[in-house]
């Protein structure tokens, strides 16, 4: 006969095992990168899961040799924290509906904590970037939960501005033992104890997470790549296009201007004839870091085809659209490269109410710059 310890030993056990199970079954069934977030995170805070109160995801930027916060969930107040629980509660919400309520969780934008997560890049240096980098560059997870711990993390440059002593720090691991980022989890507004068993679980989990978001990552990474051109690495006709009506689409719901630039370069098949396409490939190339670097964080910069570029911009009138195709042209001017450009500007939904007229507006535009003589920028 099995002893009432054992029993309550094999019922953790096997609630441990399924909680596992439902995440990892839950991570199986999507490469999307945000989504994988969100159902670590998940995991990790709701209440029939590892019921952390905050928890949030850093990930390695190699190239700048630092981390980078990426998603956060968890309220940053307690009347924040009882409305959450109680709503929970009330629409007796399991683990499996909470995952499943991915496209409402975008609502993270309107966080606090997940906003002052990713405004967050901590320096892989553990004089910079205290415990969280520690725990990358050791590859070892981190518990503070001892007074001792708790005075270290008090001082501490990244753990200070989430306002958390009694925390957990565990490195999240791809293949070969590659450390891709770092969990943060706490419970700062029950000041619930954490206990040697909810780190065990935290590591468990972030076994499998790590792998996941690697996964997910390489994905992202190879769908990233087949939107781009592979000469200039601006984004391609087909991602434009399909950017192109996202962006109608949410300046129409917010009832906000939006612009698209048609650019093309003057008299380029006589320079490519005469130089040669080796040459007429590196003043694209040009070019296109050019636009890049003119064009504002918020728009999108595509080539169209050919020597023709096209830029949306989001949130634009037309005098600032004009204001910065006349910026990209003079930009162009004091180049090098003796090639200049003209411009055509349209906005919507001044000029047109639907994707084919904006670029039919704007291609006008661009017909009617080479008419009147080029290197000019002229609206529709």
């Amino acid at each position: 006969m099995i002893s009432k310890k054992l029993q309550e030993l094999l019922e953790k056990a096997q609630a441990e095992l399924t909680l596992l199970y439902e995440i990892g079954n839950a991570l199986r069934t999507t490469l999307d990168f945000d989504e994988t977030l969100y159902i670590i995170l998940t995991g990790v805070t709701a209440h029939h899961g590892l019921g952390f109160n905050r928890a949030c995801i850093f990930l390695v930027n190699p190239s700048a040799k630092r981390l980078e916060g990426r998603m956060g969930i968890g309220p940053e107040t307690g009347e924040e924290a009882q409305a959450i629980w109680e709503e929970i509660q009330k629409r007796r919400l399991t683990l499996h509906d909470l995952i499943a309520n991915y496209d409402s969780g975008r609502v993270l934008q309107a966080s606090s904590f997940h906003k002052t997560v990713t405004s967050l890049k901590v320096p892989l240096s553990e004089r910079a970037g205290g415990m969280m980098a520690l725990a990358v560059l050791q590859g070892v997870p981190i518990e503070l939960v001892s007074a001792e711990e708790q005075a270290k993390a008090a001082q501490d440059p990244v753990l200070r501005v989430f306002k958390s002593t009694s925390c957990l720090l565990v490195p999240l691991k791809g293949r070969n033992e590659n450390i891709v980022g770092v969990i943060f989890a706490d419970n700062r507004i029950t000041m619930t104890p954490i206990t040697r068993e909810s780190f065990r679980l935290l590591a468990l989990l972030a076994a499998h997470a790590g792998l996941a978001i690697e996964n997910a990552w390489t994905y992202q990474v190879a769908l990233r790549q087949a939107d781009l051109d592979s000469l200039t690495q601006l984004w391609n006709r087909g991602a434009f296009q399909r950017t192109l009506m996202e962006s109608l689409a949410r300046a129409e719901q917010a009832q906000q201007p939006a612009s698209l630039l048609l650019a093309d370069l003057d008299h380029f098949k006589a320079y490519n004839d005469q130089l040669g396409h080796l040459t007429g490939d590196q003043a694209l190339q040009t070019i296109s870091r050019l636009l890049k670097e003119t064009a504002r964080s918020e728009d999108y910069v595509a080539r169209f085809g050919g020597e023709e570029f096209a830029l949306i911009l989001p949130k634009t009138s037309k005098l600032n659209a004009l204001k910065l195709a006349e910026r990209i042209r003079l930009a162009m001017d004091r180049t090098s490269l003796p090639l200049t450009m003209s411009v055509g500007v349209a906005t919507f939904p001044e000029d047109a109410h639907g994707v084919e007229q904006l670029l039919q507006a704007a291609d006008h535009a661009l017909y009617e710059a080479k008419r009147l003589g080029r290197n000019r920028v002229v609206i529709a």
